[in-house]
């Protein structure tokens, strides 16, 4: 029991003596708090743009997105495979969420607008095929 005791009084030591030293390490604003002010400068939105597109034996994949930096985003991403079956999804994230508008053809799919995503399938229940369309970016 006294071990215990001894282990627990040790452990309990070495726990403030960390809380200690990561006190010292914490930088502290005009209030008291740790915090950058640069870091808020850092993480404010700026404008950006990326994307790729890849294609092989399997079929073709994109992702585009660019950002105006005043917090809207917008971009689109999809694929196409060796079947010809294919979903593109563009979307747009700003001060009312996020939204976004899908098109594909895949089996089973129907149209619909679940939350904000708004679904237009190309799928047709009658036929055990894939209605065809420009599968285009």
């Amino acid at each position: 029991m006294t071990i215990c005791l001894l282990i627990e009084n040790f452990l309990q030591q070495i726990l403030l003596l960390a809380s200690l030293i990561t006190l010292g390490y914490a930088e502290e604003d005009d209030y008291g708090f740790g915090f950058d002010s640069q870091e808020e400068e850092d993480s404010k939105a700026k404008p950006y743009h990326f994307g790729y597109e890849i294609e092989d034996v399997n079929g073709k994949q994109h992702r585009h997105e660019h950002s105006d930096g005043d917090g809207t985003i917008r971009g689109s991403y999809g694929f196409v495979d060796d079947h010809g079956v294919h979903r593109e999804v563009h979307y747009v994230a700003d001060e009312f969420g996020f939204r976004a508008h899908v098109v594909t053809n895949e089996k089973g799919t129907k149209n619909k607008n679940p939350a904000d995503v708004h679904l237009h399938s190309l799928y047709s229940p009658h036929k055990d095929v894939y209605i065809g369309q420009d599968n285009h970016y």
